[in-house]
C-alpha cells in the first residue's frame, strides 16, 4: 500500500473539487508562518546551529538516510551531532532520550533507527525545542543539532535548512493539502539554503544538488556478512512498512531480486511476527528502519530474514557549504 492518493500526482477532477480546502489551508499556514517571522509567535533559539533536514510534501522523502550520512560526515570532522526528531510513530508523551529507552513501539523506528546507526545521541519529543533542550542538557558537549523533519516547525529557529524532494512524488500536482501533497508552495524552496533531489536542474536553486542512494545488498538479521540480494535463497519475499513500499520493492527487484510475493504495511507501523507469515518456506527481505521492529520475532524466523540498507550519497560540495552556513568552518 501507498501512503500517498493518486490524484495527488496530477491535477485531475479530485484535485480541482478540493482545491477550496487547499486555499484555507494556504491561508492558516501562511498566517502561522508570518505570526513567528513578526515576532507574535515566540521561535526558541539553541546556543547551538540548528540544522533542518525537512521536505515540503507529506510522506518519505529519503531524509533518514541523508541525516545518517550528514551525520556520519560531521562525525569524521569532529563535530559531536545530535539528533532531535518528533519520534513518529513512538507512544512517548514526554522528552526521551533514546539511548535510556531503546524502544520503536516509545521512540517511533527511525529515531531508533538513526541511534544504532550513528551512535549519535537522539532525544525525540512532540515539540523539536523541547527535545532540543533535553539533548543539550544531557550531552552539553554538543555543537550541532539536525532535526530529522520540522521544516515546518517555526518553533525552533534554524540557521540552515536542507529541502529533500521525494524521487518518485518531486511536488506531485503543486497543489497545497488536501488537494496535493505540498504542506508548503513551492515557492519555499528559495528560503531553503541547499535543495536536493533527482533532478537538480527542475528545481533551479543556487545551491540545487543531486542526491542519489546506493545499496550495498543486504545482510542477515541475525548477524553475518554483507551478500548480494542474487546470493539469498530462493524464493524472494518483501516486507516493509515505510512510507514508498513500492520504491523500496522496485529497488529491490532493480538488484536482481525476483519477488514471489510483497506486503506493506502503514509506515511506522509495528512488525509482528504474524505479518511475515506470508514468506516461511524463503528469504525474506526488510528495511533498515524495519529491522529495529523485530526484536521480538522468534529466531526461526530471524534466520531467513535479510535487510537491505540504502545510503545517501553527498555531493562533495555539500558538507563544505554546511559547515560554512553554520559557522563550523
Amino acid at each position: 500500500m501507498s501512503d500517498i492518493p493518486r490524484f495527488w500526482r496530477s491535477r485531475n477532477p479530485i484535485s480541482l473539487l478540493l482545491l477550496p480546502f487547499a486555499a484555507l489551508f494556504a491561508a492558516i499556514s501562511t498566517a502561522r508562518r508570518m505570526l513567528y517571522r513578526c515576532g507574535i509567535l515566540k521561535s526558541w533559539r539553541a546556543p547551538v546551529p540548528v540544522l533542518i533536514v525537512g521536505n515540503l510534501t507529506v510522506g518519505g522523502s529519503g531524509k533518514t538516510p541523508l541525516v545518517q550520512a550528514l551525520t556520519r560526515g560531521l562525525q569524521t570532522r569532529g563535530i559531536n551531532v545530535g539528533i532531535i526528531s518528533r519520534g513518529y510513530g513512538g507512544s512517548a508523551k514526554t522528552a526521551t532520550n533514546v539511548a535510556t529507552c531503546p524502544d520503536a513501539a516509545v521512540v517511533g523506528d527511525e529515531p531508533l533507527l538513526l541511534w544504532q546507526t550513528t551512535g549519535a545521541p537522539v532525544v525525540v519529543a512532540r515539540k523539536r525545542a523541547t527535545a532540543a533542550q533535553k539533548l543539550l542538557h544531557d550531552y552539553p558537549a554538543t555543537h550541532l543539532l539536525i532535526a530529522d523533519d520540522g521544516l515546518q516547525h517555526y518553533a525552533l529557529a534554524r540557521d540552515a535548512e536542507i529541502v529533500v524532494i521525494a524521487a518518485d512524488l518531486g511536488l506531485g500536482n503543486g497543489f497545497l493539502l488536501p488537494a496535493g501533497p505540498l504542506r508548503e508552495t513551492s515557492a519555499r524552496l528559495r528560503r531553503a539554503d541547499i535543495v536536493l533531489s533527482r533532478d537538480p536542474a527542475r528545481y533551479p536553486h543556487p545551491h540545487s544538488y543531486p542526491l542519489h542512494y546506493a545499496s550495498d545488498g543486504v545482510h542477515p538479521l541475525d548477524g553475518g556478512e554483507r551478500r548480494p540480494l542474487t546470493a539469498l535463497a530462493a524464493p524472494l519475499y518483501a516486507l516493509t512498512a515505510i512510507a514508498r513500499p513500492e520504491r523500496f520493492f522496485a529497488s529491490l527487484r532493480a538488484q536482481g531480486a525476483n519477488l514471489a510475493a510483497c506486503r506493506s504495511l502503514p509506515d511506522h507501523a509495528a512488525l509482528p511476527a504474524a505479518e511475515a507469515d506470508f514468506a516461511a518456506n524463503g528469504s525474506l527481505i526488510i528495511s533498515g528502519k524495519d529491522a529495529v521492529k523485530t526484536a521480538a520475532w522468534p529466531e526461526t524466523l530471524k534466520q531467513h530474514t535479510y535487510i537491505a540498507d540504502y545510503r545517501a550519497e553527498l555531493p562533495p560540495e555539500l558538507l563544505p557549504l554546511l559547515l560554512h552556513r553554520l559557522g563550523l568552518a
